[in-house]
């Protein structure tokens, strides 16, 4: 766990350029007073939901993109029905309003049933985003991607963790690496007014009349309520939510400048995020630092970071190797066309294999009590620039984020936070040894942990692209 408890330097040039690339690329604002955690620890980042959720009194705002009946799926469940309970107990109430990706049903086939069910059991409201219609599953359509956990408007926690076992365990064959953020302040107004509108806009969803109308006229009657909080036909959703108990007068627990990101495909045409991810990079000094397993970066994004590296920008990518790539297969393969232009623009392209090279080592660590390993792979969205900002998000800054998912995110305006990101790079690019301990005195160091994709490397997987390269980077998309 990291407490950030410094205040930003300028960055950028001056502190009024960051804001104004937030104002104009982010669509959000820059606000002060915040307390921040950045959660890399998959165990810390479960047990601080379940704080924040135990924290309720009046709301709890939920979305994710999966939510398995597994393990940890159903830990959370029972967390947030025994804290419907006790509040109720108290001769209270409280809201849980839920939204969860209806659209692919690979990811999120167990929510569909059971998870479904058991939220409305307990009392929780659920709404679908996009959901299909007459069987119709819009593959490459806009999907519900971030993460997200409000409490009482004050509180919250986004990143990239699913509510499944993979995300949070530090034992066993499936765990990755991955990363969330925790922030208390004034910044989670903008977060849960997102959220809401999102709602909001979700009710209007469910009718089956969205099928008869034109997408422009769908999506500009959106854009209107996002704009101005009202639908064209005069009806004001958010009226509702319009009081101190939904939005408290905001504490300023903290002294971090902090950025909420949202990104909606409903509402903008290109990911605001994305956006800012360009500009920081245009504006980069010394260096710039991704951690995502999917790079496959859209065009804008390429060109900004080919234009740092020409001007002297250290540019690091860290992503997954062939044999750590999150679900393997076509997955591993649509990273290779990204690879090859990243590394040929000169970007130091890394991939996390877990020491592969000595699998014997690993094994050792099996021992421990209990049993504990190097993580299978790296599922993280993390970005430094200049170690002076970071952020933590849903999305990763490519394609797919750009154009079609919901993603939610954290900017953190401090050299602590842009800091703990840049050493995890460090770490996981084998610049300092990385090492697993256990209680039992057994431990593992992996020297190189994460291989470097260099000319050899690169040339090498030309020649395993050969004719197929164009194809798979028109796959993009569904990664």
């Amino acid at each position: 766990m990291v407490v950030i408890t410094f205040l930003l330097p300028a960055a950028l040039g001056s502190a009024s350029d960051l804001e104004d690339i937030l104002a104009r690329k982010g669509k959000t604002r820059l606000l002060s007073g915040n307390h921040v955690e950045l959660l890399l620890d998959g165990p810390e980042s479960f047990e601080r939901r379940l704080e924040l959720i135990r924290s309720a009194r009046h709301h709890l705002l939920i979305s994710s993109f999966i939510w398995r009946q597994d393990d940890y799926g159903i830990r959370m469940l029972d967390a947030v029905a025994e804290r419907i309970q006790a509040v109720a107990d108290d001769g209270g109430h409280l809201e849980v309003l839920v939204i969860l990706d209806d659209g692919t049903p690979l990811a999120s086939n167990d929510f569909w049933s059971s998870i479904r069910k058991r939220l409305r059991s307990i009392g929780a409201e659920v709404r679908y985003f996009n959901p299909p219609r007459w069987g119709l599953v819009p593959v490459y359509g806009a999907r519900l991607h971030d993460k997200v956990v409000i409490a009482d408007g004050r509180a919250a926690i986004v990143g990239g963790r699913n509510y499944s076992d993979h995300y949070f365990v530090n034992s066993g064959h499936t765990v990755w690496l991955d990363g969330d953020i925790l922030v208390d302040g004034p910044a989670v107004e903008d977060l849960q007014m997102h959220w809401l509108k999102s709602w909001a806009v979700l009710d209007r969803m469910r009718s089956i009349k969205r099928f008869f109308a034109p997408p422009e006229k769908i999506l500009g009657r959106i854009r209107t309520f996002w704009r101005t909080g009202t639908f064209p036909d005069g009806s004001a959703p958010l009226e509702s939510f319009a009081d101190r108990a939904w939005f408290p007068r905001p504490d300023r627990p903290g002294n971090i400048e902090a950025a909420i990101l949202y990104d909606n495909p409903l509402v903008w045409e290109r990911a605001p995020t994305v956006d800012v991810v360009i500009a920081l990079v245009e504006g980069a000094r010394s260096e710039v630092d991704f951690v995502t397993p999917f790079p496959n970066f859209p065009p804008q994004l390429i060109d900004a970071v080919r234009a740092a590296v020409e001007r002297g920008v250290r540019v690091r990518v860290l992503t997954n190797s062939e044999t750590r790539a999150v679900r393997g297969g076509i997955h591993w393969r649509s990273l290779l066309p990204a690879i090859l232009t990243l590394g040929d623009a000169g970007v130091e392209v890394w991939g996390w294999s877990a020491g592969d090279g000595d699998p014997r080592a690993a094994e050792r660590l099996r021992f421990c009590d209990p049993p504990q390993q190097p993580f299978t792979g790296l599922h993280a969205k993390l970005f430094q620039v200049d170690r002076t900002i970071g952020i933590v998000t849903a999305s990763n800054f490519n394609v797919r984020s750009t154009w079609y998912n919901t993603e939610a995110g954290v900017l953190i305006a401090n050299p602590a936070a842009a800091n703990e990101i840049r050493s995890l790079v460090d770490r996981l690019t084998g610049t300092t040894p990385l090492t697993f301990e256990c209680r039992d005195g057994l431990a593992l160091t992996l020297g190189e942990p994460s291989i470097f994709f260099d000319a050899n490397q690169l040339d090498r997987i030309r020649r395993e692209l050969g004719d197929s390269a164009a194809t798979l980077e028109a796959y993009g998309p569904a990664f």
